[in-house]
């Protein structure tokens, strides 16, 4: 029991010996005195550029802009996905409300356009009728004719607009 206690005792002291010497060891800080006085460092970003990290991770800008709010700074742990920084914005959240607008507009154009579209068809299909009982001149179904032809046209063009203003959000 004696050869036991001293084995375990034994293991325990190498064990301890082994981790002390894989340990992480401890971050060197340097302590500075503060002092009250203006802000002397400014961070801006005017055109594209590369910020580097103590690890040489480089992070490139695809758009340039003045930085709105630097959320990191050195000495940071920063991780996958995380936000480092933000740019000036504003007039890019103004186009895209802007292009949200027109294409709420152009919805409504087209169905307003698709919607005459349909009506003229049902005029022209009912004055067909009249002129198959000779009720009604060629004139009149030739401009029917026309105006359901201009009209399903417009309401095509209504269509693609609408796929072109939905291309502006993307």
């Amino acid at each position: 029991m004696r050869k036991g206690l001293w084995l375990l005792i034994l293991i325990l002291i190498a064990g301890s010996l082994l981790w002390w010497q894989t340990r992480p060891h401890p971050v060197t800080v340097q302590v500075h005195t503060l002092d009250r006085g203006a802000v002397e460092e400014t961070v801006s970003n005017t055109r594209s550029g590369t910020l580097k990290a103590c690890r040489r991770s480089r992070l490139s800008l695809l758009t340039g802009g003045t930085v709105s709010r630097l959320l990191v700074h050195e000495g940071d742990h920063v991780s996958a996905g995380q936000l480092l920084l933000e740019l000036w914005n504003e007039d890019r959240q103004a186009q895209v409300a802007r292009a949200e607008a027109t294409l709420e507009r152009t919805r409504k154009d087209a169905l307003q356009a698709c919607s005459a579209a349909e009506r003229d068809a049902r005029e022209l299909a009912r004055q067909r009728q009249l002129a198959a009982k000779g009720l009604t001149s060629e004139d009149v179904l030739d401009r029917l004719s026309t105006q359901a032809e201009v009209s399903a046209l417009t309401c095509d063009a209504r269509q693609v607009a609408i796929r072109e203003a939905e291309a502006e959000l993307t």
